[in-house]
């Protein structure tokens, strides 16, 4: 803490010159006569004001070692070693002064005061907490409109499945047996196949399946069909090579696909 120079002069009850005067001197270290100045001395206080332990000295000074001493600067000095000596007590051995009445009522009203400051305090987390709740509820509650939405539909769903099931179990299904796919069948449903997703022609691929064929299995259907007035792939079913054309039809669709 710090005073000003004016406040220190009133406070010990001399003009402000005598501070500055004395502010001097303990710049210049010329204290000798003055023991309460002379920790201070050689150090310069001339700007800005003064601090807490200077002053301390300074009334101490006034009180017993100057010329100048009077009898404001010994009250002041009595004063403040009084207080000091009750703050010493308070805080060493925790005595504390008696209130006076008044001073117990403004202890009892503030006493008041910071209660109530307190259950605002708790009101308003009260009423946070509250508006959390609201917000959970609400929030639980759509949860549970999704919930039963959900439940809806999977009932639906289940009943849709049911009946689908039971739709099924009502379809005249034939209780023959169906005549199986020939060898040639799935040769030709092999071609035709690929040849309506790729784009190439029938006859070109067939044609470029009876050549990878002759030379496979040394077997020149052609030739063998000539004058005969049959397809080349009837003579082939005759001549009972259909599964092996099957085979390498199979080969050259696949390879095809994965290239």
């Amino acid at each position: 803490m710090k005073a000003s120079r004016r406040a220190v002069a009133r406070l010990v009850g001399v003009e402000h010159p005598s501070i500055l005067k004395l502010l001097k001197r303990i710049a210049s270290g010329n204290l000798k006569k003055s023991p309460s100045l002379q920790p201070f001395a050689g150090q310069d206080f001339s700007d800005g004001n003064l601090p807490d332990i200077l002053v301390a000295a300074i009334i101490e000074y006034y009180c017993f070692d100057s010329r100048a001493a009077n009898r404001q600067a010994q009250l002041v000095y009595r004063a403040f070693a009084t207080v000091g000596f009750r703050l010493w007590i308070q805080q060493e051995l925790g005595w504390q002064k008696p209130l006076s009445q008044a001073e117990y009522l403004l202890s009892v009203a503030q006493q008041f005061v910071e209660q109530e400051r307190q259950l605002k305090l708790i009101g308003s987390q009260v009423n946070s907490v509250e508006s959390q709740v609201e917000v959970l509820a609400a929030q639980t509650e759509d949860i549970k409109k999704t919930q039963q939405g959900q439940d809806e539909v999977l009932l639906s769903l289940v009943a849709i499945q049911k009946q689908a099931e039971s739709d099924l179990e009502i379809i005249p299904f034939s209780a023959e047996e169906a005549q199986q796919m020939s060898v040639r069948d799935k040769v030709v449903l092999l071609v035709q196949t690929y040849c309506y997703s790729s784009g190439v022609a029938y006859k070109d691929f067939f044609s470029h399946l009876y050549c990878q064929f002759k030379y496979r299995y040394h077997y020149d259907v052609k030739a063998r069909s000539r004058n005969k007035r049959t397809s080349l792939i009837d003579q082939i079913e005759k001549d009972g090579m259909i599964d092996a054309l099957y085979a390498v039809a199979s080969e050259i669709i696949q390879a095809k696909i994965e290239a």
